[in-house]
């Protein structure tokens, strides 16, 4: 109860006093106009990757005169490598001590002296600015590097871990279900389980990679014993956070692709320019993943067992539906792929985007399904700026255009 108080106290002086008086002495000695706060959250893998990316390709679309600052508390940072690694742009300053991070905390908030990124990827009923940056970038060059002893380090602890995987032909697997969340003590525990996936889902995937000589590798937590029979997939044993922090980004940043759910690990791949191919996605609105070079395949909605046409889900709004209880009130069910309804779809996206299929990949940009489900997309939708491709023959399956 005390150290509550005390941490009550010291949020208050912060918000009063030190706070105001940073942003004076910024604007007084004119700092602001050379360093802006990035108002992000680091403790978020989504935003500590999406947000950044983000503002280095804004800055240099849009020649911005200032720097920026992230705040990134190395005891609530999501991955501390990527923090790291970011520290080495130009174009960007990191703070990781928790003091400084606490005391520099409201700068962030502040118009004269933040920067804010919630145009990004976080503002919800609106059409999220990341497409627009990354369709003009219009780049997979990622504009994060490694710094030769971080992947070093890196590439030894691979090794290690995984000393018979060629590097070159390393699939990653994240597939979200409620652990992370549970042990973070996360409240979307109780509210977004519609978001998290069925690992049987990919299961068609797994084994169309296998055939190709391809290591598939899980990262992220999950619930153990979720698949019968053998499993399709390599795991991460069990290692300290810094090892495993590390191999995540490693892994991401040297994989041929990425396969993934309706969480914010897919940004990892996405800021070095992997393929991404998504599975079990809800809702609607952020059906379409950020880079071009990408696909998502959707849960489907059932009502009395009838499946909801995508017209029928922008019309009512279903497509920002964010939270469990909003599909039980408009009496919802929500159904995870068959791994089988997936492998077509898969199997083009592999062909245009792992084997450079420029052909396949014009008729995807250009087929019914991608120009029909562009043209119904409002414009109040998270990706309505977005150029990456829907999956026709899921969509045309299921009768959903």
């Amino acid at each position: 109860m005390f150290a509550k108080k005390i941490d009550q106290s010291l949020n208050i002086s912060k918000r009063v006093f030190i706070g105001p008086l940073l942003c004076f002495l910024f604007k007084k000695f004119g700092i602001s106009a050379r360093y802006r706060f990035l108002n992000t959250n680091s403790a978020a893998i989504g935003h500590l990757c999406a947000d950044v990316d983000c503002f280095i390709k804004e800055k240099k679309l849009e020649k911005f005169d200032f720097r920026g600052i992230l705040l990134s508390d190395q005891r609530k940072c999501a991955n501390n490598d990527i923090a790291r690694l970011w520290s080495n742009h130009k174009d960007l300053i990191v703070i990781t001590n928790p003091f400084l991070c606490f005391l520099l905390d409201y700068l962030r908030i502040y118009p004269e002296t933040g920067y804010d990124c919630s145009k990004y990827v976080a503002l919800d009923f609106s059409p999220a600015e990341v497409f627009n940056i990354y369709n003009k970038y219009n780049s997979n060059v990622p504009v994060i590097e490694w710094d030769a002893p971080s992947l070093k380090r890196a590439e030894k602890l691979f090794k290690a871990v995984f000393p018979n995987v060629e590097k070159d032909r390393i699939a990653v697997l994240h597939s979200r279900d409620s652990t992370f969340d549970s042990k973070t003590k996360n409240p979307n525990l109780f509210t977004q389980n519609y978001r998290s996936s069925d690992i049987r889902s990919f299961n068609a995937i797994l084994d169309y990679l296998h055939d190709r000589s391809f290591t598939t590798i899980r990262i992220g937590e999950y619930q153990g014993n979720e698949v019968e029979g053998p499993k399709r997939y390599l795991e991460l044993p069990d290692l300290d956070i810094a090892d495993t922090e590390l191999l995540n980004v490693y892994l991401t940043s040297q994989c041929t692709l990425f396969i993934g759910s309706a969480s914010g690990a897919s940004q990892l791949a996405t800021i070095w320019g992997r393929p991404i191919f998504l599975v079990n996605i809800l809702p609607y609105s952020f059906l379409r993943p950020h880079p071009k070079n990408s696909m998502a395949i959707p849960k489907l909605l059932l009502e009395k067992n009838r499946v909801v046409s995508a017209l029928e889900i922008f019309s009512k709004k279903y497509h920002w539906y964010r939270n469990d209880s909003d599909y039980k009130s408009a009496h919802l069910e929500t159904l995870s792929a068959d791994p089988n309804d997936c492998i077509d779809d898969f199997d083009e996206f592999f062909r245009a985007f792992v084997e450079h299929d420029q052909k396949l990949l014009n008729d995807l940009k250009t087929s019914k399904q991608q120009v029909m489900y562009s043209e119904l997309c409002p414009q109040d939708a998270y990706d309505y700026y977005a150029e990456s491709l829907i999956p026709r023959h899921y969509f045309q399956k299921f009768s959903l255009l």
